[in-house]
């Protein structure tokens, strides 16, 4: 078994995927095709097409990393704590944080979102994501999906598979096939796309692959595959030189869909095999390389990156906090997109870094531990409070429409976004209206608002106000 000096890679790749979160959620801000930006925290006017190529490819690896680590530290976890003691050190770990974070961040979130755009701040009841369908967890989505996992393999884990008497190399392969059949099956059968709900939110066509992923980390633990130190420079080499094969196959079918929708490079289900060939695999050679490169190269630890692997959780959990009062200082400047980009990721990942630090020196004592812990309690009122009240009475049984609905119109470089404001949280929505060719409109993320018979009457559409 390998100690805890031998695995500082793992340690150091986990800080580093932190750093790729924050510049995906920065590039949000400043990409290009509009799609995020109805639903974003900040969206700027000004924008550029780098972002956006980035986050494809990050996307496919940066989350399934993330398990994968995860997952191979789930069984020492378990073995060493048992069944009910590793439960509720997942709780307190996971959900807990997870609790206070939808009743502050969230919050703050909505706020900065409404504010950005120059929409009127609405009643307090409506900023949490249970009680307003236009906002959701977020960001804050891997934690109660993370959880989640870790249920599952317990179960798994009280069936005593004999685990240790599989090959790795079948093992990928059945996380190829499997995580390759389950998104085909989701994409013929229309359930791309996540579902949302109080508790746990997730990616429809994800969810499995990446819970297979979390299974494959789990077995290189029980396999002790990280133990030896040999280095497969070939296989290295060979999986580096071929990687941008499946990644182009993936970014050209899955481009295609957004420039031309309607047309395919080949027909509909050549194309949907593609994507999901070419995801799989870009995911799988990308995981290898990612975590084969620090093992071979960044297996030391000084006391930087100690520090940093540390902070690393709380930072994942405030950063879009610290992101978005940035953005909105950005959003007033004259300066390129090209250059907001990484102004905003650096100076979001070191500020969330020295909040986080500030905090943990001022958490020490028993007075502020009590102290959160009694916040945590009060949250679950809070929450119990807001969804019998709040949400109950804002969702009648017959729903009518509000005498007052505000479509908000915000044209981009590349797109129309809709944003419905309206009295009643089950009346809000938003929209992404595309250009087609023959001057057609497509509409993406169709709005669950159904407007009956002359209800369009009712809607006012104008340009939000200016921030001053």
């Amino acid at each position: 078994m390998r100690t805890k000096e031998q695995l500082y890679f793992l340690d150091n790749l986990r800080t580093f995927l932190i750093f790729l979160v924050v510049l995906v959620h920065a590039g949000v801000v400043y990409e290009s095709s509009g799609f995020m930006g109805p639903y974003w925290i900040v969206d700027d006017p000004a924008t550029s097409n780098l972002p956006g190529l980035v986050n494809l490819i990050l996307d496919i690896f940066v989350m399934p990393t993330f398990f994968f680590i995860s997952g191979y530290f789930t069984p020492s976890s378990l073995q060493r704590k048992g069944t009910w003691r590793f439960l509720k050190a997942k709780f307190r770990r996971l959900l807990v944080p997870w609790v206070v974070a939808v009743f502050t961040l969230i919050p703050l979130y909505n706020a900065i979102f409404l504010y950005s755009r120059g929409l009127p701040q609405e009643s307090w009841k409506t900023y949490f994501h249970f009680s307003n369908s236009h906002i959701s967890m977020s960001w804050l989505w891997f934690l109660p999906a993370l959880f989640l996992f870790d249920c599952l393999y317990l179960l798994l884990w009280n069936l005593k598979l004999p685990t240790t008497k599989l090959r790795l190399s079948w093992a990928v392969a059945a996380v190829f096939l499997l995580g390759f059949g389950y998104t085909v099956v989701v994409s013929a059968l229309g359930w791309i796309g996540w579902t949302k709900t109080p508790l746990i939110d997730f990616q429809n066509e994800k969810l499995l692959p990446y819970f297979l992923v979390f299974l494959l980390g789990s077995l290189c633990h029980r396999l002790e595959i990280f133990d030896t130190t040999k280095r497969n420079m070939k296989l290295y080499i060979a999986v580096n030189a071929t990687a941008w094969i499946p990644i182009n196959i993936y970014i050209v079918v899955l481009i295609n869909y957004f420039l031309r929708p309607g047309e395919y490079i080949v027909s509909e289900g050549v194309d949907v095999l593609l994507l999901w060939f070419g995801f799989h695999l870009s995911m799988l050679s990308l995981l290898y390389c990612a975590v084969t490169t620090f093992k071979y190269f960044f297996n030391r630890q000084g006391r930087l990156g100690r520090e940093l692997g540390n902070l690393s959780y709380n930072v994942y959990i405030i950063h879009i906090a610290v992101m978005g009062p940035i953005a909105l200082a950005l959003l007033k400047t004259d300066i390129p997109a090209i250059l907001k980009y990484p102004i905003l990721a650096l100076t979001t990942y070191v500020g969330s870094n020295l909040l986080v630090y500030a905090y943990t020196k001022t958490a020490d004592s028993k007075f502020v531990r009590f102290g959160m812990r009694r916040m945590t309690v009060g949250m679950f009122l809070i929450g119990a409070a807001v969804t019998v009240t709040g949400v109950a009475q804002d969702q009648p049984a017959q729903k009518s429409l509000s005498a007052t609905m505000n479509v908000y119109v915000f044209p981009t470089s590349s797109s129309l976004a809709l944003i419905i404001n309206a009295p009643r949280p089950w009346e809000r929505g938003a929209a992404i209206v595309r250009p087609c060719r023959a001057g057609q409109l497509v509409i993406s993320s169709m709005p669950h608002l159904q407007l009956p018979g002359s209800a369009e009457t009712k809607l006012q559409v104008h340009e939000p106000p200016q921030l001053q």
